[in-house]
């Protein structure tokens, strides 16, 4: 018979329960004790099944308490309160002006206990929920209904179904332990320990869940989603993928409708197109938009087959660009970091007040006194822009006070001043510079036979091209009327073997992927791997350290750390 007649008929037989209970309650005052016989075609007993066994057959209505039960055939065991119920079987729980109805086939109901065992063809209803299976247990005192071998919840948009399964119909609550799926029309979740509130369409995750939506999928271990919200809430190294993107963290937050997702701790963001990788312990993920954000000790990576590049500044923020042109649509990612910018690569080192990388023309700008070092290099200015190619540098500007200098001995470099400088780079390492405007350069005249240093050149001129050879300087070629001096080693006058300005910021320089977190060394203290404490970025991102370590939310300069 379907639910809903079944329903309608139920309600004919709800009316006389209201009544009896009401008048049970107005001559007793408590809680009735014998289940009544209210109706049946044929009583009877026999000898074989003894006095206290009564046979009802044929329309038969019994009631004990606020339950009415209902079949075609029932044996009652008077002295014991138990019931043996066959065929069309239907029990009606009556509690706080609310209904629940249970169908089967057959049903074995302990008076005492207050008990119903109902088997075969089961279903219990209670407003708009409907609960089937073929093996249901109900409390009556508890309200609580209890399967153990495969059931299934129907309310609304809602389905739910697992091996293992209790259903409380006082808070509308159900806890569903084992092959546990949930299938809405926004969402589906695949788990092994469950508790959803049918009311508030609220799962709560009690164990490794699968969620899928779209073309979104979430995986955690603990949490809740909510259904009429489309939002998650879900911690112990959670993650949400969504296309070639994904963030995982050890708490996260996300709203399905806006595409919004939220990392706590331990936060990576990774874009496997680009092989982008962002970490912290504070993120935020647009999906729409493909937008990232992090904070809190967050690190940019870029891998590169063997070789990887590592970012940290203060705020990290990546998002998808697109170009439009007539022919074609470009999609490209754009890099932004706010503060404390460091960076390290093996060939390539950096360190500026903001940065932003366009993906399009791998174009890297450099804002804030950048300082650039590569092999024994040094290269700053007010404002750079650095092109890379295969994510080498490949073509670089320096615009305002530009320095390049090229530590030759301990405290001794040669230097170049200029208004503006182009570099190109050859395997990863400087091959030719062209210097424009106020040309300034002091260098030093070395011995090949011996490595000794025979003098200093002093060089004033408009513009120079300048030739190297794996990094050193090999030829110097100055335009426009350059004027000179070499002074002899011995003989050079106070104040012209440093150019205005230049300083060597060999204490800012990253020495490895872990010294992005390090903003400033004391000066007299020579940087090695094991004199530097560091924070781990793997495995510590975000960790305060302790005593006279380095905190790398405290990476602030104080008035001596000013260059």
């Amino acid at each position: 018979m379907n639910i809903f007649a079944k329903i309608l008929i139920s309600m004919k037989k709800i009316t006389f329960l209201i009544i009896l209970s009401l008048i049970s309650l107005h001559l007793f005052g408590q809680e009735q004790k014998q289940i009544e016989i209210i109706n049946a075609n044929f009583i009877r007993t026999t000898a074989e099944l003894g006095p206290n066994i009564k046979v009802l057959v044929g329309q038969v209505a019994l009631h004990h308490d606020s339950t009415t039960m209902y079949c075609d055939s029932a044996l009652y065991n008077t002295a014991e309160k138990k019931i043996d119920a066959f065929g069309d079987v239907e029990v009606q729980r009556l509690h706080n002006w609310d209904t629940i109805y249970l169908f089967g086939d057959t049903l074995h109901y302990n008076g005492n206990t207050k008990i119903a065992k109902v088997r075969n063809n089961v279903e219990l209803l209670q407003d708009t929920t409907v609960l089937t299976t073929d093996f249901l247990d109900y409390d009556l005192n508890t309200k609580v209904g209890t399967y153990h071998n495969g059931g299934r919840i129907i309310s609304g948009q809602d389905t739910l179904m697992s091996k293992n399964g209790y259903f409380y119909s006082n808070t509308k609550d159900a806890f569903f332990k084992t092959d546990v799926k949930i299938f809405s029309s926004k969402a589906k979740i695949f788990t092994d320990t469950l508790k959803h509130n049918i009311d508030s369409r609220i799962s709560y995750l009690l164990g490794p869940s699968e969620i899928y939506s779209d073309s979104t999928y979430i995986y955690a271990e603990f949490g809740r989603y909510d259904y009429n919200e489309n939002k998650a809430y879900i911690s112990r190294r959670s993650r949400i993928v969504s296309g070639e993107h994904s963030i995982e963290a050890d708490s996260l937050f996300y709203d399905r409708d806006k595409g919004f997702g939220l990392g706590f701790n331990n936060v990576m963001i990774v874009d496997t197109i680009q092989n982008m990788i962002l970490k912290g312990n504070y993120g935020e993920f647009y999906e729409k938009a493909q937008l990232s954000m992090m904070t809190d000790s967050a690190v940019f990576m870029e891998i590169d087959g063997l070789d990887t590049l590592w970012m940290h500044s203060d705020t990290l923020l990546s998002y998808i660009d697109t170009l439009f042109d007539d022919v074609d649509t470009l999609e490209f990612r754009m890099v932004f970091a706010y503060n404390h910018v460091k960076l390290y690569k093996k060939d390539l080192q950096l360190k500026c007040d903001s940065l932003v990388y366009s993906q399009l023309d791998s174009l890297l700008m450099l804002f804030g006194e950048p300082i650039l070092w590569s092999d024994q290099n040094q290269l700053n200015a007010q404002f750079i822009e650095l092109y890379m190619s295969n994510n080498n540098p490949k073509e670089m500007f320096m615009f305002d006070s530009a320095y390049i200098a090229e530590e030759v001995d301990t405290g001794q470099f040669n230097v170049i001043k200029s208004n503006f400088v182009h570099i190109w780079f050859k395997h990863q390492n400087v091959d030719k510079v062209q210097v424009t405007g106020n040309v300034d350069a002091n260098y030093f005249l070395i011995d090949d036979a011996d490595n000794t240093t025979i003098g200093l050149g002093v060089l004033h001129c408009d513009s120079m091209n300048i030739f190297l050879d794996s990094s050193k300087i090999n030829l110097l070629v100055p335009f426009n009327k350059p004027t000179g001096k070499i002074y002899p080693p011995n003989d050079i006058p106070a104040g012209e073997e440093s150019i205005d300005g230049f300083v060597w910021f060999n204490e800012y320089r990253p020495l490895d992927k872990d010294d992005i977190f390090i903003w400033k060394r004391e000066k007299d203290i020579t940087p090695t791997l094991d004199s530097v404490d560091t924070v781990k970025v793997e495995d510590n991102i975000g960790e305060n350290v302790e005593d006279n370590k380095v905190n790398p939310d405290s990476n602030q300069e104080t008035p001596e750390d000013e260059d």
